[in-house]
């Protein structure tokens, strides 16, 4: 990954800055320096993405939508993809942490626990959303969508949505964080973001 989060606590010397921001250069990165706080800046854009994909799952009649909307919208993968690469254990692990810091806003959604719970038991439980279909082409797990199915059955329907609303629905989120990352001073200048 290209970029590099330098994470200035409240002891850090301008120096300290100065020699990591050097350092991530030399080594061909992008440093960004952030203000201490959970999640720093990535995981605290990322986080509410991925939650509201968590949302969609269970309201969209096709999962694969999630994907293709976030690719035709310009990201280099979907949220699903994207989760099988972090990992649904660490995507877990990184949620609680933000909801406790920042409540409400960051509540994991239910097909997020729900996949925690099954990971945790154990056994034959899902280890990643998707499943190779061949030549490069992917699809969703049975099993979780097994899962997603008891959820929206349990949820009840909704109506449909376009894809530009499901790329909507995962983006803003981002925005709205971003905004409030910029309003705490966790970085100083909207570019960064």
């Amino acid at each position: 990954m290209p970029l590099v989060e330098i994470v200035r606590a409240e002891q850090t010397s301008q120096e300290a800055i100065a020699v990591a921001l050097a350092l991530t250069q030399k080594m061909g990165k992008t440093p960004i320096v952030v203000r201490e706080c959970a999640g720093f800046l990535v995981n605290r854009l990322l986080m509410p993405y991925m939650n509201e994909a968590g949302f969609l799952l269970t309201e969209v009649n096709d999962p694969m939508e999630l994907e293709k909307a976030a690719i035709e919208f310009g990201f280099p993968m979907g949220p699903l993809k994207l989760t099988d690469l972090v990992g649904a254990g660490v995507a877990s692990k990184v949620s609680k942490v933000l909801y406790d810091a920042f409540g409400a806003r960051m509540e994991p959604a239910p097909v997020w626990k729900k996949l925690a719970e099954l990971q945790q038991q154990g056994g034959s439980a899902p280890q990643t959303l998707l499943i190779k279909k061949g030549k490069g082409k992917r699809e969703l797990n049975p099993e979780v969508a097994k899962m997603i199915a008891q959820l929206r059955r349990e949820q009840g329907s909704t109506e449909p949505l376009s894809r530009t609303e499901i790329a909507e629905r995962m983006v803003f989120p981002i925005i709205n964080e971003a905004a409030r990352c910029l309003d705490e001073g966790i970085v100083d200048h909207a570019e960064q973001v």
